[in-house]
C-alpha cells in the first residue's frame, strides 16, 4: 500500500489551464481513472488541495463533488489518513508520492508511475 496526496487544480481537472481559479475545468479522466484503480488495490488518496470552505463558495466542497461525480473518492482531504504515529496531529500531511502540476508535470504521471511500480518489484541489494 502507498499513500498518494493528489493536487485539484491543474491535477485532476483543466490540465490545459483554460479556466481562472477558482472555477473549474475539464475532467482528467485518465488520471482519475487511474487513481480509483488503485485506491481499489488497497492505495490510499489524500486531498491535498488550497480549496477550503471558509466562506459561501465552498470551494473546498465543490472539488471533493467533483471528484465523486466521477467516481474518485478519498480517503483523507487536506489531512493525513489515520491512524499517525503521534500523539498529536502534525499539519504537516505525510504521503509517499505527490502528484501535482507544480511537482510531477501532469503530462507524464503516468510514466512516473509506472517508474515507481517497476522499483518496487526489484529485490533490494545488500550493501556492503
Amino acid at each position: 500500500m502507498i499513500i498518494l496526496a493528489i493536487d485539484f487544480d491543474s491535477t485532476l481537472e483543466d490540465i490545459d489551464n483554460k479556466v481562472i481559479f477558482p472555477a473549474i475545468g475539464k475532467p482528467n479522466l485518465d488520471l482519475i481513472q487511474w487513481l480509483t484503480m488503485r485506491r481499489k488495490l488497497g492505495d490510499k488518496l489524500i486531498l491535498l488541495t488550497v480549496r477550503e470552505n471558509h466562506d459561501e463558495r465552498r470551494l473546498l466542497d465543490k472539488a471533493v463533488d467533483f471528484c465523486k461525480h466521477y467516481g474518485l473518492k478519498f480517503d483523507a482531504v487536506n489531512e493525513n489518513i489515520q491512524p499517525n504515529n503521534y500523539a498529536w496531529q502534525p499539519r504537516k500531511i505525510w504521503f509517499d508520492y505527490l502528484i501535482d502540476d507544480r511537482v510531477i508535470p501532469v503530462s507524464t504521471w503516468q510514466l512516473y508511475m509506472d517508474s515507481i511500480e517497476q522499483y518496487k518489484r526489484q529485490p533490494l541489494q545488500e550493501t556492503k
